[in-house]
């Protein structure tokens, strides 16, 4: 994708990619200073606690999911979202509903793509 020119793009244009048991990946867009990314997270699976040296917002779509942020609970539903700023640890991150969770994050800057893939 050409960083520097318009794009108009479609959520269903991009591939999911499984990163962990019940959870897959699509990115969505990916532009020089940001990328969008689509999860799908199936019942009761479970993305680690980890950081990342990028600043991160996401919204929920769909479902249902319980995540963990300085050591305090917090039971997502749709339309809900969260900022973590750089290095800031976070996770686990659990799907609680029976339909799986969906929803949008933005990272910026983005990952790097062929170690974005690894993970």
């Amino acid at each position: 994708m050409d960083k520097d020119k318009v794009k108009v793009f479609h959520i269903e244009e991009s591939e999911w990619v499984d990163i962990e048991e019940g959870i897959k990946r699509r990115t969505v867009a990916l532009g020089r200073n940001m990328m969008l990314n689509m999860y799908r997270n199936e019942k009761g699976s479970v993305i680690p606690q980890h950081n990342h040296p990028q600043e991160l917002m996401a919204v929920l779509l769909e479902g249902e999911v319980e995540v963990t942020f300085n050591e305090k609970k917090y039971q997502l539903k749709p339309g809900m979202g969260y900022h973590i700023p750089p290095g800031v640890m976070h996770g686990p991150f659990v799907t609680t509903s029976e339909k799986p969770a969906l929803y949008l994050d933005i990272l910026s800057p983005p990952r790097e793509q062929e170690e974005y893939a690894k993970k």
